[in-house]
């Protein structure tokens, strides 16, 4: 294609190859598929020859969107390879349109690496994407479905939402590049473009009269069948894509007009190009935040646009062209330094003087000119009084308008929308359909209708999927928001709500200089945002969210954007003592508002964002709950802990933790100044650290992800850094002059940790062999979030996911997550938990998660841990080889490994110790009584004094470093309110601890484990967790597990339920 045939297309003046009646119809054509104005035409206008020039349309601006100077040389390389894309699918077809067999098999062969093939299968509505990867070892096949049904597109209230592509295979070169197959390939594909897929047809029906799009199976299905045959599916992440399409029929036509599917492959192809998420785990970060794509689309909407208002099409489509535009322009909300943004803006700016300086020029020429001259002659006083008689008549219409569409009165005029555009600011307010038959104005009705659709439905259409739910159900008065509320009002609560974009954030606006504290939603781009703080609080109690009906006193209203929303009150009390300490209009992001808990899908996707939110927050607000009945003691007490608190630095405390000798001074002389006792601040620091929030995750998620250290706001005016409070209560405790007797460093000591969390992995170089989109390997993943959930062990949350999702959140930062640790809210806990204990046992060496989880509250299997209770560190294996299956349903896993002994005997920790062996009522004495050979194992592994070890074991098992420790077990058991300990006595002479071990438990270690586990047959088959074990003697130390111990051991395949 030469260059001179392209610029006909853009460029304004006229050309020879086409005179102007084609030239306006290829424009008017573009703008129709590419804009989609109102007055589309009624019957289908799909044109080899106009889709040919809409790719050779797109190329060309490839070519000059490539050129600007804003593009830097990695983009131009990736605008190179979708210039060869383009160029291709042009190619491969005969002037016709007939897809040649040839050229597709020429093009096949000289495909060199890092280039990628598009072919468009017209009769089977379906694109295949061939692409050459990096390196030349594999091809990539791509497949996915163009237009959609033609039933899904009328039925859909709003965009359509499609993930592309819908299948994809890895085939390696020494077939994919064989030239045998290659033609074989080509020829079929050849054959499809041809012949439509009539298995499906009414039996006596013409395929050519069938209105709906074909089914695109042969390709999705049969073809990307027998690639996998040959290679494996790929990894690539889909894009996910708003559709807009249109199916438009005239009574008594056959084909109705749908959107170019040729237009709509080139825009998926090269999206799915230039998406940041497939061009390699490595790059994947330095362009997350790219627009390329979109930038291109704006710049190739505004040569549209030129050249459409050159050829002088007419003035309705360039106002439709210019808004459409302008909208794109606005939605991306990047800088004017993103390519082709300057220039997009240039061409709309001139084509709205244009449509100005026209209508003005319309209006002047038809200027009537009014002789005034007979108004000398008026009695003003006279004539301008109006009487009441006169003006009757015209009242009485003016209220039936106002009452009554329609009237029985026959001197009434009924009231018609005519065209005075006027709008409801009501919430509840519906587009009117009643529109005028005047074709002047239909088209300024349609977007008025089109406009107050986007402005005030919001997302009402997506939980009303019924058209007739959208006419007959009305939203109730007020909106319950907040945890708990949405399980019987998820649908309400989403009217307040617009759907995020992924580059989107919703704020709360609090207005100022009002008498009463007013909220506004607002939606922002992360580039545009305006400064804002994160409000971070305590979450109700499982027992206070079940009161949210009537007048709880945990649930109040708030007036946001004129509505009334039920929200907790200390969210509530929060955002009241934020307004009322400001001057200013401010905004906050605060989750109950800024997500929509309706959407579970939402809820998902933001536990992903929340480092953006926190990072770009200027400041982190943490409210507490203030008491307006604090007495004055607490009062001093407070304004003390702020005042020394603010003054102290890292050098005022020691090492040790006590304060230093000018910091005891400016203590002593602050509790002398406020006649405090030291009793008092004591007692009032204890209560302080007894709230909630410091072992709530929310804490983590604000300590470690905020720029700046967390603000406390304990008591109007009053509020103290949670660095500053740490290092006072740490030195207070510590001091010998203030002997508190508080929890304060137990309480204070993990937020040390917190702000770096999962900060070891940006210097991380290990290997990425099995690497996700993020450029860290699945071994990396599962190593930190492992530790992760350790160093958070601390802190609680009311769903069992929101621990696994906070952990996630904390850790991910800008990185791609694997797919099987994607957060969805619509998933029970017990399957999310199952999900990732499959990805950490697959994927790191960490089998020994299987411990004891105390209560079995997550239906899930018994080889699922329960994450919230990760408390000790694991020893590494001595031998990392490990053998695991999984069943389908993920209810069992298989596993091999060694049974080291059979529990004889077992009983409480804490049961009292026996007076003699001849008491025949205890376990162990019963097991004294056996066999000689019995006792003769014992004596030999544990000593004569066996007896009293077994007192004695969690004693003498913690004093061995490098084995469990089960003082450890112990105490996270006493945490989680599960203080019974269960010793066991084996038949081989291992002493243990586990809990809940009874006699006949088998003990096992597994491949590729170093702690003890403790199987329990099952009626079913099979075995059940119990837990992990701490054993004493030569099986205490995990030294002992190697391959050699394996191997001699009683190996067996144990199948976990």
């Amino acid at each position: 294609m030469s260059t001179s045939a392209r610029h006909i297309l853009i460029q304004a003046e006229p050309a020879s190859a086409l005179d102007e009646q084609k030239r306006l119809k290829i424009l008017l054509y573009q703008a129709n598929h590419i804009f989609l104005p109102p007055g589309l035409p009624q019957v289908s206008d799909e044109d080899n020859f106009q889709d040919r020039h809409l790719a050779e349309m797109v190329c060309l601006c490839l070519e000059q969107f490539r050129q600007l100077p804003e593009v830097n040389q990695d983009q131009r390389d990736r605008l190179r390879r979708c210039i060869g894309i383009v160029d291709r699918l042009v190619r491969i077809r005969g002037p016709g349109g007939i897809l040649s067999e040839k050229s597709l098999q020429d093009e096949m062969s000289k495909l060199r690496a890092k280039e990628t093939l598009a072919i468009h299968v017209r009769r089977q509505n379906a694109a295949l994407l061939i692409s050459k990867e990096e390196g030349g070892k594999q091809y990539l096949y791509e497949a996915f479905e163009l237009l959609a049904p033609d039933s899904t597109v009328v039925t859909t209230v709003s965009s359509l939402q499609r993930q592309f592509p819908s299948a994809s295979v890895l085939v390696p070169t020494t077939h994919a590049g064989n030239p045998r197959f290659q033609k074989t390939l080509a020829s079929t594909i050849a054959q499809l473009d041809e012949f439509m897929d009539v298995a499906g047809q009414e039996k006596g029906r013409a395929p050519e009269i069938d209105r709906d799009t074909a089914d695109p199976r042969l390709v999705t299905s049969m073809i990307m069948s027998m690639l996998l045959a040959l290679g494996s599916k790929s990894e690539l992440p889909a894009i996910s894509k708003r559709c807009r399409e249109e199916v438009f029929l005239e009574p008594g036509r056959r084909s109705p007009w749908r959107r170019s599917a040729l237009w709509f492959m080139i825009r998926v192809t090269l999206q799915l190009t230039l998406e940041p998420a497939r061009l390699g785990t490595r790059k994947m970060a330095f362009h997350a935040t790219e627009t390329l794509y979109k930038d291109f689309i704006i710049f190739l909407m505004g040569q549209v646009l030129r050249a459409s208002q050159a050829a002088k099409l007419p003035t309705d489509l360039i106002f439709v062209m210019v808004n459409k535009i302008s909208r794109h322009i606005l939605k991306l909300g990047a800088p004017l330094n993103h390519p082709g943004l300057t220039e997009a803006i240039e061409i709309t700016d001139k084509a709205q003087s244009a449509l100005h300086a026209q209508w003005k020029a319309t209006q002047l020429s038809d200027q009537v000119s009014i002789n005034l001259s007979a108004l000398k002659t008026l009695d003003f006083q006279r004539d301008t009084v109006l009487e009441l008689p006169e003006l009757r008549k015209h009242i009485k219409r003016s209220k039936a308008r106002r009452e009554s569409p329609a009237s029985d009165d026959p001197e009434e005029v009924p009231f018609l929308p005519g065209h005075s555009f006027m709008r409801s600011q009501n919430r509840d307010y519906f587009p009117r359909t009643e529109f005028t038959q005047d074709p002047d104005f239909l088209v300024y009705e349609l977007l008025e209708f089109e406009q107050s659709v986007e402005e005030y439905l919001g997302t009402y259409g997506y939980h009303n999927a019924s058209p007739r739910a959208l006419l007959t159900e009305a939203p109730p008065p007020t909106t319950a928001i907040g945890d708990g509320v949405f399980d019987t009002d998820r649908q309400n609560a989403s009217l307040c709500y617009h759907p995020l974009q992924p580059n989107e954030v919703r704020l709360v606006h609090l207005v100022r200089g009002t008498d009463s504290m007013e909220c506004q939603l607002k939606c922002y781009s992360f580039t545009r945002a305006p400064s804002y703080k994160v409000l971070s609080y305590q979450e109700l109690q499982d027992w206070e969210c079940q009161h949210v009906d009537g007048d709880s006193p945990y649930y109040t209203q708030l007036q946001l954007d004129g509505h009334p929303i039920r929200i907790p009150r200390c969210i509530y009390d929060g955002l009241l003592e934020i307004w009322r300490s400001s001057n200013d209009d401010l905004h906050i992001w605060v989750d109950v508002i800024c997500v929509n808990q309706g959407d579970l899908g939402e809820k998902s996707d933001h536990v992903t964002r929340l480092p953006m939110i926190y990072s770009s927050a200027s400041a982190v607000l943490v409210w507490l709950g203030g008491d307006p009945h604090c007495l004055p003691a607490e009062t001093k007490a407070i304004k003390l802990i702020v005042d020394v608190a603010s003054k102290l630095n890292a050098n005022d405390v020691s090492e040790t933790g006590g304060f230093s000798f000018d910091a005891k001074r400016m203590l002593e002389r602050a509790l002398q100044e406020r006649l405090l006792a030291f009793e008092e601040v004591d007692e009032y620091l204890a209560r302080l650290v007894s709230k909630p929030w410091f072992s709530d995750m929310s804490a983590v998620a604000a300590a470690s992800l905020s720029a700046e250290s967390p603000v406390l706001m304990l008591a109007s005016p009053h509020s103290v850094r949670l660095d500053a409070l740490r290092l006072f209560a740490i030195g207070w405790q510590s001091s010998d002059q203030f002997p508190s007797q508080s929890q304060l460093k137990t309480t204070f000591d993990p937020f040390a940790g917190l702000k770096n969390l999962g900060q070891s992995c940006l210097d991380s170089s290990g290997p990425c062999h099995d690497e996700i989109p993020g450029g860290q390997s699945l071994e990396w993943w599962a190593r930190e979030l492992w530790h992760a959930l350790k160093r958070t062990r601390h802190y609680k949350c009311r769903r069992p996911q929101d621990k696994l999702y906070g952990v996630l959140g904390l850790i991910s930062s800008g990185r791609g997550i694997p797919n099987s640790l994607a957060p969805d809210y619509r998933l029970e806990h017990g399957v999310v938990f199952r999900n990732y204990a499959k990805f950490l046992y697959e994927n790191g060496s960490f089998l020994t998660a299987m411990q004891n989880r105390g209560s079995r509250e997550l239906a899930a299997p018994s080889w699922v841990p329960d994450f919230r209770r990760l408390s000790f560190e694991d020893p590494t294996p001595a031998t990392q080889a490990r053998s695991i299956a999984f069943s389908d349903d993920l209810r069992t896993m298989t596993t091999s490994g060694v049974i080291i002994g059979d529990v004889a005997a077992a009983f409480q920790k804490n049961s009292p110790p026996p007076a003699s062996p001849a008491e025949s009522n205890l376990p162990w004495a019963t097991l004294a009584d056996r066999a000689d050979l019995l006792k003769s194992h014992l004596d030999r592994e544990c000593g004569p004094d066996w007896r009293n070890m077994l007192l004695w074991a969690p004693e003498r098992l913690s004093r061995q470093p490098r084995s469990a420790n089960p003082i450890d077990l112990m105490q996270q058991q006493s945490h989680d309110g599960t203080t019974d300990q269960d010793l066991f006595l084996s038949y081989n002479g291992l002493v243990g601890i586990c809990d809940g071990a009874v006699e006949n438990d088998v003990v096992v270690i597994l491949w590729g484990t170093c702690r003890p586990l403790l199987l329990r047959r099952s009626a079913r088959g099979g075995f059940k967790v119990v837990g992990c074990a701490a054993l004493s003697g030569k099986h205490g130390n995990p030294e002992t597990f190697t391959k050699r111990f394996f191997s001699r051991g009683r190996k067996m395949v144990f199948t976990l339920i």
